[in-house]
C-alpha cells in the first residue's frame, strides 16, 4: 500500500485545475444540483397550472401587461422566499459556532484528562494512562458521536402535521430526537462522573475546576444547538411561500399571455417564460427549506456534524 499525499515538494500544494473542461465541469455538476431542486411535486404542479392559466388567457384575449403582476409576484414569492432563505443562513452560522464550540471544549477536555500528571517518588507520572485513559477517551468520543447523530436525525414540525391523519409521524420523529437528545446527556453526564473520579484519584481542585468548566461549557452550547437544531420558520410563513409560489400562475397567466402580443411567437413564448419562472421560484423555494435544518445533509445542504 502507497500512502499518498496532495502535497507537492517542500510542502507545496498543487494548484487547482482551470480552464475549459474544469469549469464544464462545475457547470454540469451545477445542473445536477438545480435539476434536484426542480424535481419535485411542487414543481410538477406548479408548471401545470402556470401553463394552463397561460394557455386559457391566450386563446381566450385575456392579456394584461400592467406592472402591477410583477409587483405582486416580487411582494408575495421573491421576498418572502429570500427573506426565508437570509434567515436561514444566519441561523446556519450560529448553529456551526456553537457545534465547534462544544468540540473544541470537549478537544481541551480530552487533552487535559490524558495529559494530566502528578509527582510521585520524585518524579512525574501521568495519571490517566492505560484503562484511566481508555474511559477519558471513551466518555468524550461518546458525547461526539451522540451529538452528531442528535444532529442528523430529521425532524418534525412540518405543514403536513397540522393535519390529523399525520399525528402518528409526528410523534414517531419528535419521540426519536428527544431520546437522541437525552442520549447526549446522559454523555455528558458520563463526563462529569470522570471528573468526580479524577478527583477520587488525586486530581488538584484547581485542575477539577477547569475540567468540570469545560463540561459545563459543553453543556450550554449542546443546549444552543439544540435549540437551533430544533427551531423551524412559522408554519405560516411556510405555507404562504408554499403556496404562493404553486398557485401564482393563475394570478400571472394574463400577464404571461400578454409576452405574445404583436410578436408573432404564438403561445410558445409565454409558456417558456411561464415555465421558467415557475421553475426559478421552484429551486428557490427548496434552498429555503432545504436551510430550515442547519445540520441536515439531504440534497448536499446543511453541516455536517
Amino acid at each position: 500500500f502507497k500512502e499518498s499525499s496532495l502535497e507537492g515538494r517542500r510542502g507545496s500544494t498543487p494548484p487547482v485545475k482551470t480552464g475549459l473542461f474544469p469549469v464544464l465541469a462545475d457547470m454540469r455538476g451545477s445542473l445536477a444540483v438545480v435539476g434536484g431542486l426542480i424535481s419535485t411535486w411542487e414543481a410538477v404542479f406548479g408548471c401545470a397550472i402556470a401553463v394552463g392559466s397561460t394557455l386559457l388567457c391566450y386563446f381566450f384575449d385575456f392579456r394584461s401587461d400592467s406592472s402591477a403582476v410583477s409587483t405582486i409576484l416580487g411582494i408575495v414569492i421573491v421576498f418572502p422566499i429570500t427573506a426565508l432563505i437570509g434567515f436561514a443562513f444566519t441561523r446556519r452560522e450560529a448553529a456551526l459556532a456553537a457545534f465547534a464550540t462544544l468540540l473544541g471544549n470537549l478537544e481541551a477536555l480530552l487533552g487535559a484528562v490524558v495529559s494530566w500528571k502528578k509527582e510521585v517518588g520524585g518524579g512525574w507520572v501521568r495519571v490517566t494512562e492505560g484503562d484511566a485513559a481508555e474511559r477519558a477517551l471513551a466518555a468524550c468520543g461518546r458525547v461526539a458521536e451522540k451529538a452528531s447523530r442528535y444532529c442528523a436525525t430529521p425532524r418534525g414540525h412540518r405543514t403536513r402535521y397540522v393535519l390529523s391523519s399525520y399525528g402518528s409521524e409526528r410523534e414517531t420523529l419528535n419521540h426519536l430526537l428527544h431520546l437522541r437528545k437525552s442520549e447526549v446527556g446522559s454523555a455528558i453526564q458520563a463526563c462529569r462522573r470522570l471528573v468526580q473520579q479524577l478527583k477520587v484519584e488525586g486530581l488538584p481542585g484547581g485542575e477539577a475546576h477547569r475540567l468540570d468548566q469545560y463540561v459545563s461549557i459543553i453543556a450550554c452550547h449542546f443546549h444552543q444547538v439544540a435549540m437551533l437544531k430544533e427551531y423551524r420558520t412559522p408554519v405560516g410563513a411556510r405555507a404562504l411561500a408554499r403556496i404562493w409560489v404553486v398557485w401564482h400562475g393563475i394570478f400571472a397567466g394574463p400577464w404571461y399571455a400578454s409576452l405574445s402580443a404583436g410578436g408573432g411567437t404564438g403561445p410558445a413564448l409565454p409558456v417558456i417564460y411561464a415555465l421558467a419562472l415557475q421553475l426559478a421560484f421552484n429551486a428557490l423555494l427548496q434552498v429555503a427549506f432545504g436551510l430550515e435544518d442547519p445540520y441536515a445533509r439531504a440534497g448536499g445542504r446543511g453541516e455536517r456534524a
